[in-house]
Formats: C-alpha cells, sequence, structure tokens
C-alpha cells in the first residue's frame, strides 16, 4: 500500500543514486576498479570525500592546464615575434638584392659603353699609326727630294764655281 509505495519509491531513489554516485567515480576516477567505485558509492561520507579529492585533484589538473595554456600562448607570442622579424629580414634582403641587381645592371651598362668605346680608340688608334706611317714616308720621301735637290744644286754651283775660275 502507500508504505510499500514509499518504501519502493526510496529504493528505487537509492538505487538510482547509487547508479548516478558509480558514473561519477567513473568519471572523476577512470583508473579505479569497480569494486571499489561499488564500496564507495555505498558509503555517502566516503563519496563525498572521493569527489572533494576529485575537484581537488581537478583543480589542480585544471590550474596546471591553464599554466601550460599561458606558456603556450607566450611561446605562441614569442613564435609570432620570430617570424615578423624573420619576414622584416627577407624585406630587407629583398630590396638589397634589388639595389645590387641595379647595381650590377649598372655595371653591365658601362662595361659595354666601355668595351665600344675601347674599340673605337683602338680605331682610332690604327688611324692615327696609319696616318704617322704615310707622314713618316712623306718626310722620308721629302728629305730624298731635299737631299737629291741639294746635291744637284751644289754640283751645279760646283760646276758652275769650277767652269768660272
Amino acid at each position: 500500500t502507500a508504505t510499500t509505495k514509499v518504501l519502493s519509491a526510496e529504493a528505487e531513489f537509492k538505487a538510482a543514486t547509487h547508479d548516478k554516485m558509480r558514473r561519477q567515480l567513473g568519471y572523476a576516477f577512470p583508473e579505479m576498479a569497480d569494486t571499489e567505485k561499488e564500496r564507495i558509492a555505498q558509503n555517502p561520507a566516503e563519496f563525498q570525500a572521493a569527489m572533494q579529492i576529485a575537484c581537488d585533484g581537478e583543480g589542480a589538473r585544471l590550474t596546471a592546464t591553464l599554466s601550460e595554456l599561458r606558456q603556450r600562448t607566450d611561446d605562441m607570442a614569442k613564435l609570432e615575434a620570430a617570424v615578423k622579424e624573420m619576414h622584416e629580414a627577407f624585406t630587407y634582403f629583398a630590396s638589397r638584392v634589388d639595389q645590387q641587381g641595379e647595381m650590377i645592371d649598372s655595371i653591365a651598362e658601362t662595361v659595354a659603353r666601355a668595351k665600344e668605346q675601347t674599340f673605337q680608340a683602338e680605331m682610332e688608334i690604327r688611324g692615327a699609326v696609319a696616318q704617322n706611317t704615310k707622314l713618316q714616308k712623306r718626310k722620308c720621301c721629302g728629305c730624298v727630294c731635299l737631299l737629291v735637290i741639294l746635291l744637284v744644286a751644289g754640283l751645279l754651283c760646283y760646276l758652275i764655281i769650277e767652269h768660272k775660275i
């Protein structure tokens, strides 16, 4: 009757509570043996102590996890700064390479102009050498002609002087 229903409801409540305690112990202590979970679930004071230990242990794990996350965040910030520094270095080196490329292009143009001017100078020197050779030949011919004229004049003078005396 009514008492039986109350006792039955109480038994069901205790069984459901007992199952819930075992499940919570399973979540809190997954490595714990089932017999140990059953024994602790039957004693509410022991269950509360075990759950307190689990919460304290969980707090310590959460603190450790939080500390680890902070460390990772710091490491990520350092890594980000290093990557930014590397990017700046690569940007600097890229600009230097561009400048060096422009200088190399300028040097190549200067070398090409120098080669062209050297070729022109060589042509002018060859022309000057040829003109100098022609001039020397003309000088020699002029000297020979002058010598011949002087010899002829000297011979004429000699003959004139010799026949007048």
